[in-house]
């Protein structure tokens, strides 16, 4: 992902405003969420259960 080029899309459409601030990172998590499910599907199928962390109902720390 191209955070720049996202910013800069954001700000076409918002202007430099919190809005296009909260849209990058609306954006930014909902690419986080599709790389974790990519990592605890491919988890799954590597050692036959779900990632323990997601299985629990883990939050992410940041």
């Amino acid at each position: 992902m191209n955070v720049l080029m996202l910013w800069r899309h954001d700000k076409r459409s918002y202007g430099r405003t919190a809005q296009a601030e909260k849209a990058l990172i609306r954006s930014l998590d909902y690419c986080e969420r599709l790389e974790r499910d990519v990592f605890a599907a491919r988890y799954g199928e590597q050692y036959g259960m779900p990632l323990p962390h997601m299985a629990a109902g883990g939050t992410v720390q940041r």
